[in-house]
Order: structure tokens, then C-alpha cells, then sequence
């Protein structure tokens, strides 16, 4: 993925956000399980799921926001 995300036909904005997903950068999920009183961020806010990840917030996570996203992409 990430080496065919170098392409110049793809926004930097893409680039950035696969390069930050591919690495976990995003303070989601499991970034919060050692840190005391921010435990509760590792589970989904919107619906309830024990681990919070991109693959989550993209693809399993029943909140309406991801169905909008993925009909506009469509």
C-alpha cells in the first residue's frame, strides 16, 4: 500500500493519512491503555466496541458518519 501511495495522483492529504494509518500514529485505541484515567479511550465512542482502530472507524463501526463517508466514496 504504502509504496503504491506515492504516486502523484493521489493528494498529499491521502498520502499523509495512509502513511499515519500504515503506522499507527493515530492516538486511538490501544495509544490508551497504560495511560492512567484515559483508559476508557480505547474503546469506541460511538459504539461501544472493546478496541478502537482505523479498520474500526472505517469499516466495522455502525455509526451513521461511516456509512455517509463510504456512500459519498462510492
Amino acid at each position: 500500500i504504502w509504496t503504491n501511495s506515492r504516486y502523484k495522483n493521489i493528494s498529499r492529504k491521502i498520502r499523509q493519512f495512509l502513511y499515519k494509518a500504515l503506522y499507527s500514529i493515530y492516538k486511538i485505541g490501544e495509544y490508551w491503555t497504560n495511560i492512567p484515567m484515559y483508559e476508557q479511550h480505547v474503546r469506541c465512542t460511538h459504539c461501544n466496541a472493546d478496541k478502537e482502530s482505523i479498520e474500526h472507524i472505517l469499516i466495522d463501526c455502525l455509526n451513521n458518519t461511516n456509512f455517509l463517508v463510504w456512500s459519498l466514496a462510492n
